[in-house]
Order: C-alpha cells, then sequence, then structure tokens
C-alpha cells in the first residue's frame, strides 16, 4: 500500500525552494529517497505486478468446488441456460466431461478469489456470451480451446477483415489473448494508393 503520507508537500524543501519544479521531477524525487523495498512495492502495486491470489491448501479447493456447484445449482435455470446446454449435453461427451471437470471450474474460483457466488456468475456470463456472439453451435462443441467458431462459414469475414484476433504471444499467465473489435462492423473500408 502507499503511504498517505509519503507525498505531503509541507516539509519538503524541493517545493520551497522552486516552486517551478514539474510533477516528474517532484515525484522521481520522492521516490528515490525511500528505501528499495518500499520503492518496489509502490512499482510492483502500480503495474498490477502483486499477486492478490488466495494460498491454495486441498481443503480450500474442495470445499469452494462444492460451494461453486451449490451456487450454480441454486441459480434460476433461464439464468444458467447456456451453462446446462454445455453442461449436460450427451452428444458431446468430451465437452460435458471438460466444463465439469475440477480444472475448468477452478478458472472461475481464481479469477474471483475463490469466492463461489461471483465464480458462479461468471461462469455463467461467460457461457450466455458465447451463445450471445456465436450461437448455439459455439456451446454445442465448446471444448476450451476456443477454436469453435473457426469451423462455421459465417464467421470467416469477420476473421478476414480482423473483427476478431488471436495475437501471437500470450499474457503473464500463459492465456492466449484474444481481441474482439466489434465497432469495426461499423467503418467503412477503403484502399488508400498512392503513386510515387
Amino acid at each position: 500500500m502507499i503511504d498517505s503520507n509519503l507525498f505531503q508537500e509541507e516539509d519538503d524543501p524541493d517545493i520551497k525552494e522552486d516552486p517551478t519544479l514539474n510533477v516528474d521531477n517532484l515525484l522521481a524525487n520522492q521516490l528515490d529517497r525511500l528505501h528499495f523495498t518500499q520503492r518496489n512495492a509502490i512499482f510492483e502495486e502500480i503495474h498490477g505486478v502483486t499477486s492478490m491470489a488466495v494460498e491454495e491448501t486441498p481443503e480450500l479447493l474442495a470445499e469452494s468446488l462444492v460451494q461453486l456447484k451449490t451456487e450454480l445449482d441454486a441459480m434460476d435455470e433461464k439464468t444458467r441456460n447456456s451453462y446446462d446446454i454445455v453442461s449436460r449435453q450427451e452428444s458431446n461427451n468430451y465437452s460435458q466431461n471438460f466444463v465439469n471437470s475440477n480444472d475448468f471450474l477452478l478458472r472461475f474460483l481464481r479469477c474471483e478469489l475463490f469466492d463461489p457466488r461471483k465464480a458462479a456468475v461468471r461462469l455463467v456470463s461467460f457461457f450466455n456470451f458465447l451463445k450471445e456472439v456465436y450461437g448455439e453451435d459455439a456451446l454445442q462443441y465448446f471444448d476450451g480451446s476456443m477454436n469453435f467458431f473457426t469451423g462455421s462459414p459465417e464467421v470467416y469475414p469477420g476473421f478476414r477483415k480482423g473483427y476478431t484476433q488471436m495475437l501471437p504471444f500470450r499474457d503473464r499467465s500463459g492465456r492466449k489473448v484474444i481481441v474482439m473489435n466489434s465497432d469495426s462492423s461499423l467503418l467503412e473500408a477503403f484502399v488508400r494508393v498512392s503513386r510515387e
């Protein structure tokens, strides 16, 4: 945490000596006066490096998974309809097993710092979003690879125009990064030609 007294101006000789100093120099001077561990903690907090993750124990994992499944069962059927399509389908046994696996459910629990209610809402929202954007086929062929939407010819123009792109690198946690530009469909395409 950043100490609120850290940047107080009252006893700062730099401000009294030269009031024309810019904010960047003032901030740099204040940070230089800090101990290395304090300065590093501030930088990690600013850049999101500090982990807020809960320490995972086997008991926490087991208890959270049970609570998540209870929260999912307690939800309104209409709300969790998309989740039910994926988790209870018999035509795609792999998808059913994948979605009900502990590894898949732990993704949502970790995202919400092991709050089962928030994780259940996020999980159901994820499948509702897939259904809304890609249709019910995405739910029937869901296998976790996120490649389900490339098999449909209707989406090829969107990929070719760059509305949805999978970036060639991964984030710090090793996850694939997908960028979706939904406003691109409203833009007009044109070709610029220059003569030299």
